[in-house]
């Protein structure tokens, strides 16, 4: 991901913090930092091991907040296994890299990958 790229996401983050009267941290600049270098979705669990190689004193608390911030600012993108599996994390640079199809439910946010599409199509052809 290119500098400029990076500086109008932290852009748009600091202006989505300010505007909810939250304040931009050196944590969730890292956390955010952390989350963009991933190219596939991650939990909160994966960018919290990632950051803690970069700052140790991040808790697990602030990254996951700071990932609900970032879903919120519609930075980032929750996924929600249909399976209870931990929510998946992606961000749009991931989405258009990604090479396989995916419905997401408009209600829920539920995902079913390309996968689950072609099990779903042959048991509905089968019967």
């Amino acid at each position: 991901m290119n500098n400029q790229l990076l500086e109008q996401v932290d852009h748009r983050f600091l202006a989505y913090l300010r505007s909810t009267g939250r304040t931009s941290t050196r944590h969730r600049a890292t956390i955010l930092q952390v989350f963009l270098g991933n190219s596939k979705p991650v939990t909160a669990k994966d960018v919290h091991y990632q950051v803690k190689a970069v700052n140790f004193n991040v808790s697990f608390h602030c990254v996951y907040q700071t990932m609900t911030l970032l879903v919120r600012s519609g930075l980032a993108r929750e996924i929600i296994p249909e399976d209870g599996s931990a929510r998946l994390y992606t961000h749009e640079l991931a989405i258009a890299q990604c090479s396989h199809t995916h419905l997401v439910c408009k209600d829920c946010g539920a995902e079913v990958g390309s996968a689950e599409i072609r099990l779903a199509k042959a048991a509905h052809e089968g019967s």
